[in-house]
């Protein structure tokens, strides 16, 4: 009839309507968030070939479930699909080799990759996420804002929320104050600065690093004078350390990420016992 849409005229209309809406989602997705080093990191769709250059991006990228777009990534110690290439992530890039891999998205290592490197992906237009958490919580904002960059945003937020819960709840008994010496290395001796960001979750812990009036990050000291903390309690980072009444060790305080959460809740067991 004149005037009328036809039944199959309205049925390729809306096929029409959908398939443009589909269309203009896909193609305005767009995401822009702001690195560790403040830079703007900037992606046209959501990230599908991703690149992890450092154990802890790797754990960033498992919190949101989407291992299978690594098409490369540093080890974080725990199975990876077999199609993505394990990587050392130390060194010099190989650059040649990172093209051939044609990521859409990179998560380097602030204090962990060479600056020549990170800037030479920045050269080359691809979007680069440098990782360099200097809190606790801007590791909770790390997942988000990768969340943002691969759509992932429901498991990023629940990730974030879960790391946060576990903070607040690995500590549930109150203890005393305890000043700690914090051994990252023996041969030189090296120790951790007020600087550094694990000194947020000792407190936490109710530890007091000895050494946090260093306005520094980490570094060497003379042996006679790491002799002279034996006296105090350790926090020992070094592998395969034994917890003892004075030492106390977690192999989950060596990465600004969210498995931070768990180092902490093995020291707070072990103040207890």
């Amino acid at each position: 009839m004149d005037g009328l849409i036809r039944i199959d005229q309205l049925d390729r209309l809306m096929r029409f309507l959908l398939t443009s809406l589909w269309l203009l989602s896909s193609t305005a997705f767009g995401a822009s968030v702001t690195d560790d080093l403040g830079r703007q990191v900037t992606v046209a769709s959501p990230a599908q070939r991703i690149i992890t250059l450092s154990p802890h991006s790797t754990e960033f990228i498992r919190e949101l479930g989407i291992t299978d777009r690594l098409v490369a990534a540093a080890n974080d110690g725990k199975s990876l699909p077999a199609t993505t290439q394990v990587i050392s992530g130390y060194g010099a890039l190989d650059r040649e080799w990172l093209l051939s891999k044609q990521p859409d998205l990179v998560i380097a290592w602030g204090s962990g990759n060479r600056s020549q490197d990170i800037a030479w992906l920045t050269e080359n237009k691809i979007p680069t996420f440098v990782s360099e958490p200097a809190s606790l919580k801007a590791i909770a904002d790390t997942l988000i804002k990768l969340g943002k960059l691969t759509d992932s945003q429901i498991h990023a937020q629940q990730a974030s929320d879960q790391f946060l819960h576990n903070l607040q709840q690995a500590c549930p008994t109150a203890v005393n104050e305890q000043e700690v010496h914090i051994v990252i290395w023996d041969q030189p001796a090296m120790t951790l600065g007020g600087e550094h960001w694990l000194n947020e979750l000792l407190e936490k812990a109710h530890f007091k690093n000895t050494w946090q009036h260093i306005k520094r990050m980490v570094f060497t000291i003379e042996r006679e004078a790491a002799m002279n903390k034996q006296t105090i309690a350790q926090v020992d980072l070094r592998q395969g350390q034994t917890a003892s009444e004075k030492r106390f060790v977690s192999e989950h305080l060596n990465r600004p990420s969210p498995s931070l959460a768990l180092g902490l809740k093995e020291l707070c067991e072990q103040r207890r016992n």
